[in-house]
């Protein structure tokens, strides 16, 4: 239940203090027992439990401990955390938990099969793919490639896309060439290379070389160099996105298959070292979010408390799913200058607003693993 994305993004002083506690040194030692000690007195629940709730921190987006202690001045006199009245037996109560958005936890595992249902997800193991290698549709790739010395890597995975395909290549610096790519990739067609501001990570790109021409094309598939520096855990989450999206010939028929019987969109599953929100999806961008779908469309965020969506922001869709998405009008403006956050940003909720902009869209969102 908490929120752990969601504390670190929303106290920005507890991770300053994180990074420099002396516990810091001691979790990186090779003595099992000290690590994992070490490693308990810097998690955020330690800290909230510790400290964090007295100081008028929120563990997660749908519970605020002040507000809950104030309506119900029983839980306030019996001095109990909060937060723990709440999840043991507050919720089952009937008790809100007064935070951001309101989400009942006791019927949590039925509001995550609602929410699913309205985004059309569906479950597929890579093992389940069809096997008939579809004869239509026009491919779209675009290639976001913010670390150039990763090109390599992403081209032997652009081989195995078994059919034509034209080529979108965005990129921050001046060593990339279209040649290189022509000259390694037999099945690839136009090529169209943009030299682009370091703004709005790979979402801004995507919709500024997107947004005029995915009319042109019935399948787009989204990628981009994905390093995640700030998280040591999740050096293997690019390779993971890689091996389900483009791992084979055969793999990437059988997607294409889906997508041209009654799939809107295939996203891999979150790779199990890279949940920052294990319970609404949202982390710490449910108001940017929010703000996002009230301004531009008529969709209403509170049909959607809790989300999935192609954690990592890569992706192969029907372009009808994207139309929504790619006609927004942002522009690189309104995406904040870097250096950003590791989450909570215009690009952050974009991603998390990926299956919710289509989810009116007919055919289902498989989430392979």
């Amino acid at each position: 239940m908490f929120g752990t994305g969601w504390y670190l993004a929303s106290n920005p002083d507890f991770v300053q203090s994180r990074n420099h506690s002396r516990w810091q040194p001691l979790a990186k030692r090779s003595i099992p027992l000290v690590s994992k000690f070490a490693r308990l007195m810097l998690h955020p629940i330690w800290h909230y439990v510790r400290v964090g709730e007295q100081e008028g921190k929120t563990p997660c987006i749908f519970f605020d401990a002040g507000k809950y202690l104030a309506a119900n001045p029983d839980i306030r006199e019996s001095e109990t955390n909060a937060f723990w009245h709440y999840i043991r037996s507050g919720a089952a109560e009937g008790r809100s938990g007064q935070g951001r958005m309101e989400l009942n936890i006791s019927r949590l595992n039925l509001i995550r099969t609602e929410c699913w249902d309205r985004l059309g997800i569906q479950e597929i193991s890579s093992g389940q793919l069809p096997e008939e290698l579809p004869v239509t549709g026009s491919i779209a790739v675009h290639l976001h490639l913010f670390y150039p010395e990763m090109k390599e890597l992403f081209i032997r995975a652009l081989r195995n896309i078994p059919r034509p395909f034209d080529l979108f290549l965005s990129c921050c610096e001046d060593e990339i060439s279209t040649e290189e790519f022509r000259s390694a990739l037999p099945n690839v067609g136009r090529i169209k290379l943009d030299r682009v501001p370091n703004r709005g990570r790979d979402m801004a790109p995507f919709l500024a070389m997107l947004r005029k021409e995915f009319t042109q094309y019935d399948i787009i598939c989204h990628l981009h160099t994905k390093c995640s520096p700030h998280d040591p855990a999740l050096r293997g989450w690019r390779d993971w996105i890689l091996q389900l999206l483009l791992g084979s010939p055969k793999q990437v028929s059988g997607i294409l298959a889906l997508l041209r019987r009654d799939g809107k969109m295939i996203y891999p599953a979150s790779h199990p070292k890279a949940e920052p929100d294990s319970v609404t999806g949202w982390s710490c961008n449910y108001d940017e979010a929010g703000r996002l779908l009230s301004r531009y469309t008529d969709l209403d965020i509170r049909q959607f408390p809790i989300i999935d969506f192609p954690h990592g922001s890569m992706f192969w869709a029907r372009s009808d799913a994207l139309q929504r998405l790619l006609t927004l009008p942002l522009t690189l403006e309104d995406f904040p200058a870097e250096p950003i956050p590791p989450d909570g940003t215009t690009a952050h909720a974009l991603e998390r607003l990926l299956l919710v902009l289509a989810s009116d869209v007919p055919g289902k969102a498989y989430r392979i693993y």
